[in-house]
């Protein structure tokens, strides 16, 4: 398997392929609508930027230990990517875990999927995630990231979380059986679909306000 930190995915978009992170991030979860609805479309886009970039320091540093076998904070890192670290020293103390493959890329040739999967120990798949709590979507994408590397010949044996908490430096790590996968559902189907009309729409069709309170059509 090939190690890739940043895979270049526009040349493969252009010839037909999806990322698995894109299809499911298509799809909102009830609670995260809540939250957006609640703190209002800036604050929260404002508060996913934050969230985004402390996961992708959180992710840099693992790969560095990963590689080099230590890594050093730099003083402009955040009090979350500091928590977030502390949370990974602790789980390396607990499991001494043997990182064998970081986010690297795997093929669903069949369907034009794209899987990143985080982490790799020996034959068990592990999401790296520093959110707030563990989502079903993350269970659905470590599931369809063992379907797609079971299809390619590869063993996988265990389907496992690591959620490195922002706050209070420590983790949370849980462990599945999946044989939930979106190559088997119509969900693929669904998210194609909606992009497609959602980027033709504008071409296809010709919107009409009629203010409620005159007769004019605007």
């Amino acid at each position: 398997m090939k190690d890739i930190l940043m895979p270049t995915s526009q040349e493969q978009k252009a010839e037909g392929w999806d990322s698995l992170t894109e299809i499911l991030d298509y799809f909102a979860e009830p609670k995260l609508v809540s939250w957006k609805v609640k703190v209002g479309l800036r604050e929260a886009n404002r508060i996913s930027r934050l969230t985004a970039k402390t996961g992708t320091r959180v992710h840099q540093l693992i790969h560095k230990d990963w590689k080099e076998g230590a890594y050093k904070l730099a003083k402009a890192d955040s009090y979350e990517v500091k928590s977030c670290m502390q949370g990974w020293e602790q789980f390396k103390k607990d499991h001494a875990p043997v990182i064998t493959a970081m986010e690297f890329e795997e093929k669903n040739e069949d369907m034009k999927i794209l899987c990143h999967p985080d982490m790799q120990l020996g034959s068990e798949l592990v999401e790296l995630k520093t959110s707030g709590f563990i989502k079903p979507k993350h269970w659905i994408q470590l599931g369809t990231q063992k379907c797609t590397m079971l299809h390619n010949g590869n063993q996988v044996s265990k389907t496992s979380v690591l959620r490195l908490d922002r706050n209070i430096g420590t983790y949370e790590y849980l462990s599945k059986q999946l044989e939930v996968c979106i190559c088997h559902s119509s969900l693929l189907d669904i998210f194609r679909f909606c992009r497609s009309a959602n980027g033709t729409e504008k071409e296809e069709h010709e919107y009409v306000y009629r203010d409620p309170d005159s007769s004019q059509v605007k």
